[in-house]
């Protein structure tokens, strides 16, 4: 490694997650010459796509599932190892489980600077005693971040209440996509009566993306004679049973389990597609719905942190509470039905995501923060950067 590069090094729990959501930010980091980037993942399919594309791939195992002191010891001795030997200048870890593992092994190896990157607090799903467990976690492995970054301000601020601030500092770094993948790439028609109307999801086949509740909505639609088909983009370890829950309600013939896909099957899907669904439980700043928009698919969404902030509603598309399926059933069919909201719906769309989601702004702003950390000189940056936030268009 030339050491005159500052040498940065992502850590993701799931390769296809990198590959989702790292890939082209990491291309356009490492390809201006004062930076080194490289990924640490697991290994499999998409770690592989992505090192055939050129861009480096460290492989090692994390374990996706909850805490485990067996396996977490493991992955946070070899992930530890690992700085030792290549000695980044800065660890970027992200999500939970990747925090947690990243941040740990990062004060084992003894790394100058690390960063935590939040996609979605996992105790905000959680109740009780559980809930409480999780925050305590995440609170206490704050002080293992010289800067946790967020995607949505809802959590930034959360996390202030929560007294993060007292143990390292805090950034709204927000969130994009590489919008040069998606140009000319658009939504091919308007649906019309008769037709089958396309339903798509993008979204891990986990608890969090709460299914279900898109099951219950179409088989209410399937009992009002909608003609119409799901397309659910993502695995996960539900699959299964998810394939036999749909063949118990009735709407086994309505749903395609699509699995996980490159980004131009993606595109190629959302633009085949009327509208884009998510009922997540909570998110950090879903890049699917942001995905679905540049391409001019209104959304329905369920109200929830980070999708807040993606969905006006009634402009771009329909936010619905968690939970309320027959409200997810009615603004799915009004789409379909009043073709005038839809083109209204789509037209917006593109507006706010070419206004608000360009990931070469988050690209530049990573930038500078990772230079303001060799340089030492965070404090001003985080000064001139909160001063001139970039705020989602009609949040305040």
């Amino acid at each position: 490694m030339q050491k005159n590069k500052i040498v940065v090094h992502d850590v993701f729990n799931t390769d296809y997650g990198a590959y989702r959501l790292l890939r082209t930010r990491v291309q356009k980091i490492d390809s201006d010459p004062k930076f080194e980037n490289w990924i640490i993942c697991p290994n499999g399919e998409y770690s592989q796509k992505m090192r055939k594309t050129g861009i480096k791939i460290i492989n090692t195992y994390i374990d996706d599932k909850s805490i485990n002191p067996i396996t977490d010891r493991s992955s946070i001795s070899e992930l530890a190892n690992i700085f030792k030997k290549l000695k980044p200048d800065i660890v970027h870890t992200h999500t939970s489980k990747g925090g947690y593992i990243g941040r740990i092994a990062a004060k084992h190896a003894g790394v100058s600077h690390v960063i935590h990157q939040v996609h979605g607090f996992h105790f905000t799903q959680l109740n009780g005693i559980k809930k409480k467990i999780y925050e305590h976690a995440e609170k206490y492995l704050s002080k293992y971040a010289e800067v946790i970054l967020f995607q949505n301000m809802n959590e930034f601020k959360l996390a202030q209440n929560m007294g993060f601030g007292n143990r390292t500092k805090l950034l709204y770094v927000g969130n994009g996509i590489p919008m040069e993948e998606f140009e000319g790439a658009e939504v091919k028609s308007a649906p019309k009566r008769g037709e089958k109307f396309k339903i798509v999801c993008v979204a891990r086949l986990e608890p969090v993306k709460n299914h279900e509740m898109l099951f219950k909505a179409a088989q209410i639609l399937k009992k009002e004679n909608l003609n119409f088909e799901i397309l659910l983009v993502g695995d996960g370890n539900l699959k299964n049973e998810y394939i036999e829950m749909c063949k118990k309600m009735g709407i086994k013939g309505n749903i395609e389990f699509v699995g996980n896909v490159d980004r131009e099957e993606v595109r190629n899907i959302l633009t085949s597609s009327h509208i884009s669904v998510l009922t997540s439980l909570k998110e950090g700043k879903p890049r699917s719905l942001m995905e679905s928009q540049i391409v001019g698919l209104p959304v329905v969404a369920t109200n929830v942190v980070g999708t807040d902030e993606i969905i006006l509603n009634g402009e771009n598309g329909f936010l619905v509470e968690v939970g309320d399926t027959k409200s997810l059933a009615d603004k799915i069919k009004l789409l379909y039905e009043d073709e005038n909201l839809w083109k209204k719906m789509s037209q917006s769309a593109k507006r706010i995501a070419k206004k608000n989601f360009d990931e070469n702004v988050i690209v530049e702003r990573l930038k500078k923060l990772y230079i303001s950390l060799m340089n030492d000189s965070l404090e001003e940056f985080l000064e001139e950067t909160n001063e001139g936030k970039v705020w989602f268009e009609g949040v305040k």
